[in-house]
């Protein structure tokens, strides 16, 4: 994870934390490892550097800071400075802005929170590393609510000529007796002589397929003829050998 995945990582962290601890009087920042803020939920204290969250990522241990401290160093803000792990590696720091007898009480909760947050992300990065461009972006279509590589997937759209203008519209074939692997199945369907360049062909984990058919740019027009072209589409797709002996059903 690149210091702009990490700092991306982070105020998501944040943004799904911070609500909680702000009823208890408490604000969340995240600094690197050399104690420099990189995210939080007060805006001004990002890129600024953090004295106890760096003491903290020095001696890889907790470290408090008091009201008094915070009257005494402009870059300490009272509270308590996790430092938190991926296995054994440091990632960074977690400050719990606030009272810090309060924060304290939150202190197991956040670093549990974070490491399992950060793990997830480490888990999707390994999974779409092992994914070529265009499993990349079907995949991003079935499962992700947000986009983890932006110009990633405009640059897979460009490579492949995927006209995003298109409307298009989902079709699920389900297939329970399906033995065919993933490459296989998608160049059965490019068999069908309906389907075409634009048509965006994308497997499931449970080896169904779901085959996002393109309209039309207009769409006016692309809700006019959605139903004939489905019906075309599934027509067509229930002649090719992909499902055995059984036909191919659409719900």
């Amino acid at each position: 994870m690149n210091s702009y995945e990490m700092k991306a990582v982070s105020e998501k962290f944040i943004s799904h934390l911070q609500s909680a601890l702000a009823e208890h009087g408490i604000q969340l920042s995240v600094t690197n490892t050399k104690g420099t803020i990189i995210a939080s939920s007060i805006e001004a204290f990002c890129g600024k550097f953090c004295a106890p969250a760096f003491r903290a990522s020095e001696r890889k241990q907790t470290v408090s800071a008091s009201s008094e401290d915070s009257r005494n160093a402009s870059s300490t803000a009272e509270g308590v400075y996790i430092p938190f792990f991926h296995y054994q590696t440091l990632l960074g720091v977690l400050a719990l802005m606030g009272d810090h007898i309060r924060a304290r009480e939150f202190e197991s909760m956040v670093r549990l929170s974070a490491e399992a947050f950060f793990e997830m992300e480490f888990y999707k990065e390994a999974y779409w590393g092992k994914l070529d461009q265009r499993n990349i972006f079907t995949k991003i279509l079935l499962y992700c609510e947000e986009d983890p590589f932006p110009s990633e997937v405009h640059h897979i759209t460009e490579k492949f000529n995927i006209d995003t203008s298109i409307v298009r519209i989902p079709i699920l074939f389900i297939l329970r007796h399906n033995e065919l692997s993933e490459e296989k199945l998608i160049t059965e369907f490019k068999k069908s002589p309906v389907h075409t360049a634009q048509d965006i062909i994308c497997i499931t984990r449970g080896q169904n397929a779901v085959i996002f058919r393109a309209l039309s740019s207009d769409p006016s027009e692309a809700v006019s003829r959605y139903r004939q072209s489905v019906d075309s589409y599934v027509r067509h797709a229930q002649e090719l050998n992909i499902n055995g002996d059984n036909r191919l059903s659409a719900p």
